[in-house]
Order: structure tokens, then sequence, then C-alpha cells
């Protein structure tokens, strides 16, 4: 049994694996960052104008819909820029990743 639980997650690397490497060749990864970094800019813009859930940042979502964007989220200070008061620790790492750029 042991021996089947360590295949059985031997193989779910390698489809994780798998995975990202298709991904990689979708059309929005292989967009260029700054035009990731730009869509990412004016969907947040566009959303904010008529949000009603304020205390939700926009940015979480598109941090979360696969690796590539997470990463180009993660560096791009200008996502970073709206803190929403939250726990202190949480509001430390917005700052920390808003790389200097005004809040």
């Amino acid at each position: 049994v042991e021996l089947l639980k360590q295949r059985a997650s031997e193989l779910e690397e390698e489809l994780w694996a798998v995975r990202m490497c298709i991904n990689s060749y979708s059309l929005p990864n292989r967009l260029p960052t700054e035009v990731l970094e730009k869509v990412f800019m004016e969907h947040i813009l566009d959303a904010n104008l008529d949000r009603q859930d304020k205390d939700k940042a926009l940015w979480v979502g598109i941090a979360q819909v696969c690796r590539h964007w997470r990463d180009v989220a993660l560096n791009y200070a200008l996502l970073w820029t709206t803190i929403i008061p939250s726990h202190p620790e949480f509001m430390k790492l917005l700052l920390a990743r808003s790389k200097g750029e005004p809040v």
C-alpha cells in the first residue's frame, strides 16, 4: 500500500509538471509581462468603479489564476498600492510588495 501511495504521489507531481508546461503555451501566458501588468491594472481600475465589497482586494483573484499570473502580480508593485486595513502583519507585506509606490 505504501508503494502505491508513493507512486501515486510521483504521478501527481508529473501531472502537475505537464499541466504547467501546457499552461505556459496558453495565449495569456505568452503575453509580455508589461501587457499582463496593464491588463491587471485595467481590471482593477474598472472593477473599482462599481464595487460594493470595497474591503476585498482585487489582486487576490488575479494572483490565483495560475503560477505565471501570480509571479507577474507579485512583482508588479502598482497592484499592491491599495492597502485595505486588516491585520498588521498583512499590511506590512502589502507595503513591502508596493516597493515604494505611493499607496
